[in-house]
């Protein structure tokens, strides 16, 4: 780059630098990733530096470009978020290491009893589809489209919820 365009940067990075920064961190809370995002725009400026300087109007260039840069920074921190696995509940005190969460504590709120019971029986307890069918006394058929039922609205719960065990 030569010397009338690094004073023609570094001008406009003087002139808008700070108020780049304040919006930064207005949008995304994070003093840290305010200053990242400003540096990132200035690297696409200077990366498109023949087009920018012959663009009308420069500083709303950068702000287009700051914009955009916020837009994925925030996107980036909620898929983030959305794939971090909650916090388990808490291990009873003298339980041994190989303590197992019953499902039913694991399970989304909007599943009927009967639901939930299906699910444990054949998840938790792995029983097959005509011992349900035995235990709950009704027909094999009948146990196999409930439980398929009770799975469907267990995946539309769950995602309501933002939680989802991976069930078979």
């Amino acid at each position: 780059m030569c010397p009338e365009d690094e004073a023609w940067v570094a001008a406009l990075f003087a002139e808008n630098a700070a108020k780049m920064y304040e919006i930064a961190v207005r949008r995304l809370d994070d003093p840290d990733a305010g200053e990242d995002i400003v540096q990132e725009a200035f690297v696409a400026l200077i990366s498109k530096l023949g087009a920018v300087k012959d663009h009308p109007n420069p500083a709303g260039w950068l702000m287009k470009a700051l914009k955009y840069l916020i837009l994925q920074t925030a996107e980036a921190k909620q898929r983030q978020v959305e794939c971090e696995k909650p916090l388990s509940p808490q291990i009873p005190a003298g339980a041994s290491a190989g303590y197992r969460i019953p499902l039913s504590e694991m399970l989304p709120p909007g599943l009927t009893p009967r639901e939930q019971k299906l699910l444990i029986l054949r998840y938790e307890d792995q029983l097959s589809y005509e011992e349900i069918a035995k235990q709950l006394h009704i027909p094999v058929t009948t146990c196999r489209t409930q439980f398929f039922r009770a799975r469907k609205h267990y995946r539309a719960c769950a995602e309501k919820e933002k939680i989802f065990l991976e069930l078979m």
